[in-house]
Order: C-alpha cells, then structure tokens, then sequence
C-alpha cells in the first residue's frame, strides 16, 4: 500500500525583483493546500507578488526517489517496494 505525503511550493516575487519559494506539507492534500493559502495570503500582505502554487504528492517511504533503503544494509539502495519505483512524484494542482 502507498503512503503519501503532500507538499506545497509557493513561489513569490519581491518588490525589488527577486524571486523565492517556500515549501509548505501536511499529512492531507487539504492540509497542504491550506498551509500554501495561508503563506500566499501572508506574501500578498507584504505587498509581495504571489507567481504559483504548485501541490505535489510523493511516497512516503522513498520521498519520490523511486528508491528506498534495503532492511538489513542501510548503504544499499532498492526499489521501493511501495510504489516500486513508479510513483516517484506528481503534481496535484498548479496555478496561483
């Protein structure tokens, strides 16, 4: 069975110019979202230009890699018996 977590990414631009990102999570797709809402309504306040939202949703047990760690040696490397290598990532929602 796979597990998933959720992330969020929030790209911003300054007043001057600069760009940035801040990475929000949540144990649900709602709760990400939520998290990137919230931190969009924050950079809105500060007369900051809100460029995306993007929400992911990635294995748990691998992080997206495709790859996990063996039981026994640490140092190796195995396909993730959850999603087995294919559910590396994939974006939920994109947009601002």
């Amino acid at each position: 069975m796979i597990t998933e977590h959720f992330s969020a990414a929030v790209t911003y631009r300054r007043p001057d110019g600069t760009t940035g990102v801040v990475i929000v999570g949540g144990k649900t797709a709602q709760e990400a979202q939520e998290a990137a809402d919230r931190d969009a309504r924050y950079y809105l306040g500060i007369s900051y230009a809100i460029e995306g939202i993007v929400l992911v949703a990635y294995c748990a047990r691998c992080g997206g890699t495709g790859k996990a760690q063996a039981k026994r040696n640490r140092l190796r490397q195995i396909v993730c018996p959850d999603c087995r290598g294919k559910n590396s990532e994939r974006t939920l929602k994109s947009g601002v």
